[in-house]
């Protein structure tokens, strides 16, 4: 589920300010997480396994920055841009030399403009800044996620409602379902007879043998009997309100999603057993419900 948390710390070995850290999530059915840091892979590899052990589902952007406090109210300075003042004393330092050593060997080389030195400074933050972490950035990102936490869980309140709210309406719609194919097998007898004694009347033929019509809609009502999937709607909705009733935990949402695809195979195997006109607007109604409790169920952790 969507989410947005964001913290900075200070610390002592940290020689450029403050560490800005922040965190976004959108939906997504997997865990799918991006880091962007300026130190190196084992700094990578620690926040990544804080992240994921806090985060099991969704689309997570974690984005750590270096504030300096002589530039974090200067938007035109490099900090603005994701770019450290020592990414692009390092790049003007190693551009000097080229050009001396160019100099030298007589060979001109183009001018650098300011964006090139920005853009290479840009990488150079994310591929060779020192590997060594400040202190403060981990209990920076625990409180970063602390507030992602907060947002994740006021909206999974609200969620919560949601879901509650499209299982009864599904339900609503399986009773009002079950009301229009009361009278089915008589409604499947008048049509037949009529199909039939018009087909006779046709072609002289002799009369109406009511046995053999009896067995004919015997057998088309038990082929469009829908108790069986309507059984197993009602419990796959009685699950689902209990998984929505139970303390969080890891893994509700893979359930729900789960006991969404089943809500709507009964739903499609429904729908291909009523005949009638207005048991399919039924059955259409089902199905917009049952994909919105999908879609919603994407949301949940």
């Amino acid at each position: 589920m969507t989410g947005f948390g964001v913290a900075e710390g200070r610390c002592d070995d940290l020689r450029e300010g403050r560490v800005h850290v922040e965190l976004r999530s959108v939906n997504s059915r997997f865990l799918e997480l991006k880091i962007r840091q300026p130190y190196g892979p084992q700094v990578e590899h620690q926040l990544r396994q804080r992240v994921e052990s806090a985060i099991h589902r969704g689309r997570v952007d974690v984005r750590i920055n270096i504030v300096q406090p002589d530039d974090s109210a200067d938007p035109s300075s490099p900090i603005a841009f994701g770019v450290s003042n020592s990414s692009v004393e390092r790049t003007l330092d190693a551009l000097a030399r080229i050009e001396r050593i160019a100099v030298e060997k007589e060979v001109t080389l183009c001018s650098s403009s300011s964006l090139d030195i920005l853009r290479y400074s840009a990488s150079l933050g994310a591929t060779t800044e020192t590997a060594v972490a400040p202190a403060c950035l981990l209990p920076t990102l625990e409180r970063a996620l602390a507030d992602l936490e907060e947002m994740r869980l006021n909206e999974g309140e609200a969620l919560g409602d949601v879901l509650n709210e499209l299982c009864g309406n599904l339900g609503r719609c399986v009773i009002e379902l079950e009301g229009v194919l009361e009278g089915e097998s008589e409604r499947i007898h008048a049509v037949r007879e009529a199909k039939i004694k018009d087909l006779l009347s046709r072609s002289d033929a002799s009369a109406l043998d009511p046995t053999r019509l009896s067995q004919e809609v015997a057998l088309l009502v038990a082929r469009g009997d829908i108790a069986e999937e309507i059984a197993r709607i009602s419990s796959h909705l009685a699950q689902a309100k209990d998984v929505l009733a139970e303390p969080d935990a890891t893994g509700q949402g893979k359930r729900l999603d789960f006991l969404a695809q089943e809500l709507l195979r009964e739903v499609s195997t429904i729908g291909s057993k009523v005949t009638s006109h207005e048991g399919s607007a039924i059955v259409i109604a089902l199905k917009a419900e049952v994909e919105r409790i999908r879609e919603q169920v994407q949301n949940v952790q």
